[in-house]
């Protein structure tokens, strides 16, 4: 038995057989490392959005508060507060792709924002998929002049 075969089998490694252990051993730790980076991301993006929709409800139900201080209730007067409340919410920065704005019959005023996260994971996933989208609601009470 030569050398070589002598130093395998004592578990040895020739000096570039050691180097493609390590790059293994690198690659693995380089993709385990980007995919708890693209999951901590999408938690991340995820939990803005949430909170970002809770926000914008608030905001577009005060709105809806100041608009129906200004409008007086009459036939048409639905649709006047309805299209206030949208100018209003966009001059916030409020997007309104997916929000609604519904006048109840007593006279209050309910806001839905749906807000869609942007995940670069998640959002293809069918089990964790319906996380990336945030919903929330708020409504203005009803105000009686």
């Amino acid at each position: 038995m030569d050398g070589t075969a002598e130093h395998r089998a004592r578990g040895g490694f020739r000096s570039h057989e050691a180097g493609s252990v390590i790059v293994g051993w690198l690659v693995r730790v380089v993709i385990v490392v980007g995919l708890c980076g693209t999951v901590t991301v999408d938690l991340v993006s995820i939990g803005v959005a949430h909170l970002q929709a809770a926000d914008d409800a608030q905001t577009v139900a005060a709105d809806a508060e100041r608009v129906m201080l200004s409008v007086r209730a009459g036939p048409g007067s639905d649709e006047v507060i309805r299209q206030r409340v949208r100018d209003a919410a966009v001059a916030d920065g409020v997007s309104l792709r997916g929000t609604a704005v519904v006048v109840n019959p007593d006279g209050s005023v309910t806001c839905t924002v749906v807000r869609q996260a942007r995940t670069l994971l998640f959002a293809s996933l069918p089990v964790v998929g319906s996380w990336t989208q945030a919903t929330s609601t708020d409504t203005a009470p009803a105000i009686h002049n």
